[in-house]
Order: C-alpha cells, then sequence, then structure tokens
C-alpha cells in the first residue's frame, strides 16, 4: 500500500505461491523458535523497546522502530507488544491503537519531508493457522523516494543488482525521525 502518485491507492497481490521473502522470513521465524522456544521477532522488539535508540514511537500495544537491517534512510518495523500471529488476529482495541500509531508514524514522515509523503507499506503475517507459534505479525513500511536538502535515495544500478547500500545509519534515521513525532 501506499501512495506514488498525486492520490493514494492501494493494490492487493495474489500468487499461488508464498513470496520468496516472506518464505525467508518464516524459515528463520521457525528457526529461531526451534532453537530458543521463543518468537525472533518479539526477542528482537524487547531488546529494542530496552535500548530505546532506534524507537521512533511506541503505545501501550504496538512500537515503531527503524530496525538494525533497515536499508532505506527511514525504513520502519511496526510490531505489536503482545503475541500476535495474523493481522486477522488482532481485536479492535488493538486495531484502533495499531491505526493511532501508523497515523503517527504517517504524519512525522509529512512533517519530516516537508509533503504528502509517498511510501510502500506491508502487512507479514502467518499463511497458516495450524503452524503459527513462531509468527509475530509486523509491518514494514519503505519510503521509496527520499529527496531532501540531505538525502536523496533511489534504489537503482548497483543497489539493485548487487547489494544495497546506506546513506546514514538506523540510529541516526530513527533520532530525525523521532522529532517530527507529536
Amino acid at each position: 500500500m501506499g501512495s506514488s502518485n498525486p492520490h493514494p491507492h492501494c493494490q492487493i497481490w495474489a500468487s499461488d505461491e508464498i513470496p520468496h521473502i516472506l518464505k525467508l522470513e518464516d524459515q528463520h521465524q521457525l528457526k529461531y523458535f526451534n532453537t530458543k522456544q521463543s518468537k525472533l521477532l518479539a526477542d528482537y522488539r524487547d531488546t529494542e523497546c530496552r535500548n530505546t535508540e532506534r524507537v521512533i514511537v511506541e503505545n501501550d500495544q504496538w512500537v515503531v522502530l527503524i530496525p538494525f537491517w533497515a536499508v532505506w534512510p527511514y525504513e520502519t518495523l511496526v510490531l505489536p507488544k503482545y503475541e500476535v500471529s495474523r493481522f486477522g488476529d488482532i481485536d479492535m482495541s488493538a486495531l484502533k491503537e495499531f491505526a493511532k500509531i501508523n497515523q503517527k508514524l504517517l504524519l512525522a514522515y509529512d512533517r519530516l519531508f516537508q509533503t504528502s509523503f509517498p511510501y510502500s507499506m506491508g502487512f507479514h503475517g502467518s499463511y497458516e493457522k495450524t503452524n503459527d507459534k513462531h509468527w509475530l505479525f509486523h509491518t514494514h513500511y519503505y519510503p521509496p523516494l527520499l529527496r531532501s536538502a540531505t538525502i536523496r535515495k533511489y534504489l537503482v544500478g548497483y543497489e539493485m543488482l548487487a547489494e544495497a547500500q546506506r546513506d546514514i545509519n538506523p540510529e541516526q534515521a530513527a533520532q530525525t525521525l523521532r522529532l517530527h513525532v507529536q
């Protein structure tokens, strides 16, 4: 979802196979769960919430942070503070808090870049109801076109075909974006 045109739009993609990135997330989360008997993203969330350096904003049920592996300068991850594997399993109270925290993030993007900011966003959750003990639902935000006085970022050429390059580190991005949350 997101807006890269003067008007917002959304797309729903469907396929008969599990996408590669989702499959990798599933494999890594399952391996971690089988080794540690805890959820990878829940443990990661707890570590980030204790440290706070990459945390942008949080409420009682959700946290927004810039993951240490971020490629885009202001790439963010929205994680629940409770155990939920799929979007459809979020209760109404948590869903309202989810909407509020997403609104805070999106308005912070708008303020930081002084425009109605384009982004790509996607929900990742378990695709199997019978085998989801290792999953933690989460949302990815990718700000694909960064244009400001200090940052220009386009994923092209070498970055698309070989390896992405960072313009700023996640801690610097979190500090800057946090200043724009109200």
